[in-house]
C-alpha cells in the first residue's frame, strides 16, 4: 500500500531557544508571542532539522519562558525557551510512497513528492526492461531504500526503488 506524503507528517513537540533584539521586543507583551512564532516560522518552516522537514504552516508555540537576558553577551538580547508543536516529514527505510518522475537520464530516474527527492537508479532493479518504460510525467510508486535529511535544506533526498506504476 503506497503511502501518500501528507500520511508521512507525524506530530512533534521540539524545544528551542529563540532570542528577540532590544528593537524587535514590542512594547504590547501581547505580541511576544506573534513575533517569537513568526522567527520560529522562518528559522525553521519548510526546513529539515535532524528529524525530518517540518511543514512550516503546522508550527505552533504550545508554551514559552518569561525570557531572560544572558548578562554575558552586553547585546540586551532577550532569550525565550519555546515548546513548539510541529509536524515532521521523515518516511521510514521501507516504506513505499507515490511521487511523480519530473525526470530521467542514464544515470536513472528523479522523481519527486514535496519534500522528497528521489532518484531511482537502474542498479537497484532487477527488471530493467520496465524501468526503461518510465517516462516523465508518470505517477509511480517507490520503496525508500536510504534516506538524506541535511540541516536547513528545503528537502529530505531519498534513494528509492520502483514498485510500480500508479
Amino acid at each position: 500500500m503506497a503511502t501518500r506524503i501528507d500520511n508521512l507528517y507525524v506530530p512533534s513537540t521540539i524545544k528551542i531557544v529563540e532570542s528577540l533584539k532590544p528593537s524587535e521586543i514590542p512594547k504590547q507583551r501581547t505580541e511576544v508571542d506573534s513575533i517569537l512564532l513568526n522567527k520560529v516560522m522562518t528559522k525553521y518552516g519548510n526546513k529539515c532539522i535532524h528529524s525530518g522537514f517540518i511543514q512550516k504552516n503546522s508550527i505552533e508555540i504550545l508554551e514559552r519562558s518569561i525570557g531572560s537576558i544572558n548578562s554575558a553577551h552586553f547585546n540586551g538580547e532577550v532569550y525565550y525557551n519555546i515548546k513548539a508543536q510541529v509536524r515532521i516529514c521523515s518516511p521510514n527505510i521501507g516504506s513505499h510512497v507515490s511521487c511523480k518522475i519530473i525526470g530521467k537520464n542514464q544515470a536513472g530516474i528523479f522523481c519527486v513528492a514535496f519534500p522528497l527527492q528521489v532518484m531511482l537508479s537502474p542498479e537497484n532493479h532487477e527488471d530493467i526492461e520496465i524501468f526503461d518504460n518510465l517516462e516523465k510525467g508518470d505517477d509511480i510508486i517507490i520503496e525508500v531504500l536510504r534516506q538524506q535529511i541535511l540541516l536547513n535544506h528545503d528537502h529530505i533526498k531519498i534513494l528509492g526503488k520502483f514498485v510500480k506504476k500508479e
